[in-house]
Parts: C-alpha cells; structure tokens; sequence
C-alpha cells in the first residue's frame, strides 16, 4: 500500500469537507473525525481511504490546511492549475464513476492479510469518532450522530417499496456471507473443515456472527474499550440477516444504517473488492430514495393544495345550503302568515243577544203544521198555539 496518497487527489475528495469554518482545522485528531465522517457521504473519501488508512489521508489533508489550500480558492488554483475550481460545490455523487486507481499487489497483499492490520485502522476510526459509528440507537446525542440525523432526517418517512428492500438486503446478505466464508477460509480453514462449510452457502451470516464474536481475540486482537462498538456492528449483521429472513419492512433510514454497516465489516475483514461494491450499491440506493423522498414531497404538496381546495369548496357549499335553509324558512313563514291568522273574537254578551233573537224567531213562527200520516192509525199532529221552546 502506498504511504501516502497524492495531495490533488486528496485535495479533489475533500474539499467539500473541509470549507468554510471547517478550513481552519488544524488539529490531526479533528481532521480524521472529519474524514471519517465523510465516509459514508462522500464516493471519493469512501474510495480514498478504500486504498489508503485514515491516518495517511488526514496527514495529507493536514499539510494542506496548513498552507491554506481549503481555504482559498486562488491558492487551491496556484497549487493545481489543471484541476477545475468552482466555490459552493456540494457533495459530488458523479466523482464515483471515476473511481481512483487501486494498486492490485497492494489490494492482494491486504486480502492476504484479512482483517488483522486492518482492525488496527478500524480501530483507530471508532477511536475518533467514539463508538456513534455502528451505534444505531435513535437517542444517541454525539455531535457526528446529530450530523448524521440532520443528513438523513427526512429518509425515516420514506420506505423503500418491499421488492426492492428485499432484493438489497438479500443480495447483501449474500456478499457477507462470501465475504466471512473467504476470510475464513485463511483466517481458520480447520474451524471451516471441522463444520463441513466449504461453500459460502453452507453457512447463514448469523452463525458466521457467532463464530467472530467467540473468535474476536483470535482473530483481531484485544479490542479493549473497543468491545462495545465491535458488538454492535456484528449485532447490526444479525438484525440485517432477520429483516432480510423475515421480510420486514424498514424505512430508508435504517436500510442505510444496514448497507453501511455492511460497508464496515468488510473493511474489518479487509475485503476491499466487495466493499467498494457496497459503496456503489449504497450510493445507488441512496440516490433512488432522493428521487422517492423528492416525489413525496410534490405528492405532499398536491395533496395539501386539493385538501385546500376540498375545503374551499366544502365551506361555499355550507354557505350557500344555509342561505338556502334561511330563505326557504323565511318563504314559509310569508305563506303561512295569512293562514293562521284567527278571526276577532265575538264577546259573552254579543252571544246572549243573539241566542234571545233566535228563540224570538222560533216563538214568534206561528205557523200551522199539515197532519202527517204515519200509520194506519191516524196521528194528527196540529200546532194549536205558539212553539214553546224549554
């Protein structure tokens, strides 16, 4: 592996990192935090320290703050004439089809190697960053899991339709367990032989997870304070393989936290190949949930303006049925007005002299009345005087 990488190259993957206030840093510790914080967000700090160790890159990056190469752009264009300066770049995605040159006897020797140099790496990362780098609890309030919540705060709404999780997460499931099966097969080939697991197939990534957590100090050294992240990566491993298994759904945040943990342990493993593969499958992933999370917020936005519309429409139409409830009570009331109205009321003694003039007219019909037959016998009904009336 080369000592150190080549200052325009470290210049083109970092400048994004190191802008603004970030151009002042001069610390080597701080330089590496920022470095491997970048991992997992920048293609060509993920390809940089693919090839070279953290230390080596942050050295680099560190003779260049010094001059000032971050911070000003006259000095960036005096020291690199041929590379293309333009100020505000944000995180450059495409720079991953253009991926550094890896030297191949470099790449062979680390895989001959396997993981047990490269846990020294490993180690000194998590001893940066503190043990945020495969902590995937929510609650965590280091500043580099804040800065990692602000990047993929808006993925926790956003699912990745289930097909496609279930693709990913198998497929990586897959590459792992390769991935275990190739280390193991120089780290413990007897361990291998006695289980019979001579094919990548023979065993799930759950029981390589086991066997690396009892074999931790055979196979990497003595950790010390570094148990607790090393568990949680390996943890990491097993709920990725029962989400995987079990088809359950996640939201884009946590299929993230899988492919990059994936990304971790086979840098742990020293498998340079298969992690560069999951760089790529992340970055890709990455980019269809912008396109997923964009779509949702015009959908959102939509939706918010026929809610509003709905609404609009909902109101007028309750306006106009109450103008038309108070304009049909008000013809009813026009209607009715004329109908319940009740003649004036004649008084007690109206009534009395009325009643006297009716019983004079009866008394004073002095009429006589013809004889009605009604039978055989002659009934002879004769008026002989005035009608009295009781």
């Amino acid at each position: 592996m080369n000592s150190l990488p080549d200052e325009k190259e470290v210049y083109l993957a970092l400048r994004n990192v190191f802008e603004g206030r970030n151009a002042t840093i001069r610390k080597p510790k701080t330089v590496r935090k920022l470095i491997d914080d970048a991992v997992p967000l920048n293609a060509r700090v993920s390809n940089l320290t693919n090839v070279y160790d953290v230390k080596a890159v942050g050295c680099v990056a560190k003779a260049l703050l010094q001059d000032g190469i971050f911070g000003s752009i006259t000095k960036a264009k005096k020291r690199f004439p041929d590379v293309e300066i333009s100020p505000g770049q944000g995180v450059d995605w495409e720079v991953f089809k253009s991926r550094s040159e890896v030297n191949e006897a470099d790449a062979s020797a680390m895989a001959v190697r396997g993981g047990f140099e490269n846990f020294e790496d490993f180690a000194s990362q998590v001893e940066d960053s503190g043990t945020e780098s495969f902590n995937t609890c929510p609650n965590s309030n280091s500043s580099s899991r804040r800065r990692r919540r602000r990047t993929l705060r808006s993925l926790s709404s956003i699912c990745v339709p289930l097909p496609a999780q279930d693709h990913i997460l198998t497929y990586v499931q897959r590459l792992l367990e390769k991935a275990c099966f190739d280390f193991g097969s120089y780290a413990m080939p007897e361990e291998l032989k006695t289980r019979h697991w001579d094919c990548p197939e023979a065993a799930e990534l759950n029981m390589w997870v086991r066997m690396l957590r009892r074999r931790q100090s055979e196979l990497f050294g003595n950790p010390g304070e570094l148990v607790q992240p090393y568990d949680k990566l390996l943890c990491s491993l097993t709920d990725l393989r029962h989400t995987a298994v079990h088809r359950v759904r996640i939201d884009a945040q946590r299929l993230e936290l899988f492919l990059l943990n994936a990304e971790k342990f086979t840098a742990l493993l020293g498998d340079t190949a298969r992690r560069e593969v999951l760089v790529k499958l992340r970055l890709i992933t990455r980019e269809v949930i912008g396109r997923l999370e964009s779509n949702n917020r015009v959908l959102t936005c939509k939706r918010a303006e026929l809610d509003r519309v709905r609404e609009m429409g909902i109101a007028e139409l309750e306006r106009e049925e109450i103008e038309y409830r108070a304009s049909a009570v008000k013809s009813l009331e026009e209607f009715l007005v004329p109908l319940v109205t009740l003649p004036p009321i004649v008084p007690a003694n109206e009534d009395s002299t009325s009643l006297k003039a009716n019983e004079a007219d009866v008394v004073e019909d002095d009429r006589q009345i013809e004889p009605i037959f009604i039978s055989e016998d002659t009934v002879e009904f004769q008026r002989v005087g005035p009608l009295q009336v009781e």
